[in-house]
C-alpha cells in the first residue's frame, strides 16, 4: 500500500492536485516506519501549511523535529509556525525534549538557541538568559552562538547589564558574518566600554 500511495502521489503531483498528494502522503505516513515515514511526514506538513491547514502541519512537524534532530529546516518551520499560531509554550516543550535527546554539543546548542528565542517570546527573560548564555558558553558552534548572542543582547540591554552587553557585543564582533554587522557591534562596544565601563581601550574583563 505505501508503494501504491507513492505512485499515486506522483500522479496527483503531475496533475497539480495538492489535495490528492496530501491524501497519498497521509496514507504513507500511517503505514511507513523509520526515516521514510519521517520524510513523508515532513513533506505532508509543508504541503498542509501551503494548503492553509497550519494546525495539522504543526502536528506532523512536531513529530519530525523529535524524530530527526538534525533537520534544521523542519525545526525552524516548526518554531515559526508555532509562534504564528500562538503556541510558543508547546514549542518550548518540544524543543526542550529535542535538546535533551541531542548528544552533540553543537546540535544541542542550535536547538537551545531556538528554545531561548521562544522563552523571549513567552516573556520569560530569566529562563531565556539561562538557556542562551549556556549556548554561548558551551556549544562551540558559531551558528548557535550567533543566534543566541543576537537573542540575548536585547535582554541584557533591557536590564542595563553593561558587562554582559559588552561581552556579547565582543562575541558578535568576532562572529557576525557581515562586515557591516561586525563594525556596528564594535562601534556599540566602544561606546559601552567608555560610557558604562570607564574603559576607552575596550579591555573587557
Amino acid at each position: 500500500a505505501p508503494r501504491a500511495a507513492a505512485a499515486l502521489e506522483r500522479v496527483f503531483d503531475a496533475d497539480d492536485d495538492p489535495v490528492g498528494v496530501a491524501r497519498m502522503l497521509t496514507i504513507q505516513v500511517e503505514q511507513l516506519r523509520g526515516p521514510k515515514k519521517v520524510e513523508a511526514q515532513k513533506r505532508l506538513a509543508l504541503l498542509q501549511a501551503s494548503l492553509g491547514d497550519p494546525a495539522t502541519a504543526l502536528v506532523h512537524l512536531e513529530a519530525v523535529v523529535l524524530a530527526d534532530l538534525q533537520d534544521e529546516e523542519a525545526r525552524m518551520s516548526f518554531v515559526a509556525m508555532s509562534l504564528e499560531l500562538g503556541k510558543a509554550q508547546d514549542a518550548a516543550r518540544v524543543l526542550s525534549r529535542a535538546a535533551a535527546g541531542a548528544k552533540e554539543a553543537a546540535l544541542r546548542g542550535r536547538i537551545n538557541a531556538e528554545l531561548g528565542r521562544v522563552f523571549v517570546v513567552l516573556g520569560d527573560a530569566k529562563r531565556a538568559k539561562q538557556v542562551l548564555s549556556n549556548v554561548i558558553d558551551t556549544s562551540g558552534d558559531d551558528l548557535a552562538t550567533l543566534s543566541a548572542s543576537r537573542a540575548i543582547l536585547p535582554l541584557y540591554e533591557e536590564g542595563k547589564e553593561a558587562k554582559q552587553i559588552a561581552a556579547t557585543l565582543e562575541k558578535l564582533a568576532a562572529i557576525e558574518p557581515e562586515a557591516e554587522d561586525q563594525a556596528a557591534a564594535l562601534w556599540k562596544l566602544a561606546e559601552i566600554a567608555e560610557r558604562d565601563l570607564g574603559d576607552a581601550n575596550i579591555s573587557i574583563a
